[in-house]
């Protein structure tokens, strides 16, 4: 319940869901529930499993934080799902496991943490990465037995791996499963931010946000929601998603407030972390974008149609997360932890089961087609009023991107970001970064100062001179 992983529980309340939240450390569950994050903390299991499984009957949003151990928990969770006793819909992560060393190994107190860790690094590890082994093992086979199961992308399945679990990337991190398609449909995170520190400017902004987009539903949900239970920290700011083009609009209206004097100072628009969303990370390791037309985990479609996967049972989900909590302070790991590059995330067809999300899908030929733009992604789906349609995937022969004096195109941004087309370099290129190293080399091992420029050969792009080189590259 560190970090992000406090939103966790208010995510599911806002959209009135029921969840059990597992977290080693009391104190950062009564943290979040005296911060609203989360309703209430429980220590007997039976308890707080009661608790939720009433709020779901009672079709009302609630949230239970439970003290203990998820590579112990979700195990014993998952033998009631089986046994029947409960229904999970949902499993979620959000430990911080891109070090080992923050995370609680079974059989190991908070109160013990921090001096087994600076003790024995390598064997603490090596305990992690067993519990990891069995958290992911957990959540694999809550995903076999019909739940929804993805993580946020902190290396958890990869330190699975290293403990030896052979499954760990069968199911998504949260980035590649939900994020992706929304930015396929233009859809991106847009910040403001009042540098007045009066939150009743945040107030205004929001009036005028919803003004603005009186149709949007699912954003007037999200303010009138945030304004209820989000509390500001720091400056008052605001959060929300927005289309291609609507972004645009929101910050001349934003402006506009400002010029007006409605609000008492100027307001800061930004973006958001997971922007970078449509890149891999060296840590939480999204899988690459598909190659192939792929069932989308959000319910939307692809071209050609595939049919979403049915609602989960009931009609409010039960969701069992786990929000890791680091150490105070981690002692350093030595060399031999360093971890190595993890593979790809297995969903070939020699696994040995098809996740859930991915069982109604009906298979479809792969096409030759280019994908589709954000803008124009509407009219290219056949299902357009059932379902927003994301960008359609597709299989493209193998591409190679040359990189030369002319810069890049966003076709070849798309290739190499979409379509794991090669990168190569032009021979031109390649001369002319000889010629500019020659130079410098030559006035490293000179006595004294040049007395002349460069050639131009060696200071501007082939083709181009001081005066037609735009103002960007005389910058630089």
């Amino acid at each position: 319940m560190r970090g992000h992983g406090r939103a966790q529980p208010l995510a599911v309340t806002l959209n009135e869901g029921a969840c059990l939240i597992v977290d080693v450390d009391e104190s950062h569950l009564r943290r979040r529930a005296g911060k609203r994050y989360l309703d209430e903390v429980e220590t007997d299991l039976d308890t707080a499993i009661a608790k939720v499984l009433k709020a779901k009957e009672e079709r009302r949003g609630w949230s239970v934080g439970y003290v203990g151990n998820a590579a112990e928990v979700f195990p014993e969770i998952l033998r009631r799902h089986r046994a029947g006793e409960l229904t999970v819909d949902i499993v979620t992560d959000q430990t911080s496991a891109h070090d080992p060393l923050s995370y609680l190994p079974e059989g190991i107190t908070v109160a013990e943490w921090q001096a087994e860790a600076a003790a024995d690094p390598e064997g603490f590890t090596k305990k992690a990465q067993a519990s990891m082994a069995k958290h992911v093992q957990a959540m694999v086979e809550f995903q076999d037995a019909g739940a929804e199961v993805f993580d946020y992308g902190n290396s958890i399945r990869d330190e699975a791996r290293k403990g030896g679990y052979t499954r760990a990337f069968e199911f998504p991190g949260f980035v590649p499963a939900y994020i992706r398609p929304l930015f396929c449909e233009g859809l991106g995170p847009f910040r403001w931010v009042a540098l007045s520190g009066d939150p009743e400017d945040i107030a205004v902004t929001d009036a005028a946000i919803k003004e603005l987009f009186p149709e949007n539903k699912h954003l007037h949900r999200w303010i009138d929601a945030a304004q209820e239970r989000v509390e500001f920290e720091g400056l008052p700011a605001r959060i929300c998603w927005l289309g291609y083009g609507d972004r645009a609009k929101a910050g001349l209206r934003l402006n506009q407030l400002v010029k007006e004097g409605k609000v008492k100072a100027p307001i800061v628009i930004g973006r958001d972390h997971l922007d970078s969303g449509s890149v891999a990370s060296p840590t939480g390791r999204p899988r690459p974008w598909p190659t192939a037309p792929t069932p989308s985990r959000t319910g939307r479609c692809s071209t050609p149609c595939s049919t979403p996967p049915p609602a989960p049972p009931g009609s409010r989900s039960t969701t069992a997360a786990a929000s890791g909590s680091a150490a105070p302070s981690t002692p350093a790991r030595s060399p031999s932890q360093t971890a190595p590059t993890s593979p790809p995330r297995n969903s070939n067809a020699s696994s040995p089961t098809t996740p859930a999300w991915a069982s109604s899908a009906t298979p479809t030929p792969a096409t030759t087609a280019p994908p589709t733009s954000p803008k124009n992604a509407a009219s290219a789906s056949p299902c357009k009023k059932a379902n927003r349609p994301i960008m359609t995937l597709t299989t493209h022969e193998p591409l190679t991107v040359t990189l030369g004096s002319s810069g890049v195109t966003p076709e070849d941004v798309v290739a190499v970001a979409r379509h794991n087309a090669r990168v190569t370099i032009a021979q031109e290129a390649l001369d002319a970064v000889a010629k500019v190293r020659s130079h410098i080399d030559e006035l490293a091992h000179s006595e004294t100062p040049p007395t002349a420029s460069p050639p131009a050969s060696a200071r501007w792009p082939t083709g181009t001179s001081p005066a037609s080189c735009a103002p960007s590259c005389r910058n630089r």
